[in-house]
């Protein structure tokens, strides 16, 4: 299963989880990851680390990101970098995240990556690392 991740600067992270929850119900393999100005990378690191326990063909991650070279892109980058089973993404964004959750059900990992180069093009500033 393709687990999704969406981490964030502040509480933007859990709002979109909130939102969702509201729109569309409660999706397995779904987590929120918030970077606080108290926390430091060590506690960024640990929390994807508590989050991401299990790393492989049968549990793959997609991690959703708000903007590209911020603390949260930083560290999940480095798991994509660690493990072929892991990508990351910037400008996440309700529709894209919702319409993530809906369709990756019996997917890989490329197959959905390759889904979302379809939609790229419309999602401006939506990239992949």
């Amino acid at each position: 299963m393709i687990n999704v991740v969406v981490a964030t600067h502040g509480e933007m992270a859990r709002g979109l989880q909130d939102s969702i929850r509201m729109v569309a119900g409660e999706f397995e393999g779904f987590h929120s990851i918030v970077f606080t100005e108290e926390s430091g990378i060590d506690a960024l690191r640990d929390q994807f680390k508590s989050v991401m326990t299990v790393i492989d063909k049968e549990h793959q991650w997609l991690i959703l990101c708000d903007i590209m070279g911020g603390s949260p892109f930083k560290v999940a980058s480095e798991f994509s970098y660690q493990n072929e089973d892991v990508s990351v993404y910037y400008g996440v964004n309700l529709p894209l995240t919702i319409e993530i959750l809906l369709s990756r059900e019996g997917k890989s990992l490329e197959e959905m990556k390759a889904s979302l180069t379809d939609v790229l093009p419309i999602m401006v500033g939506l990239s992949p690392i």
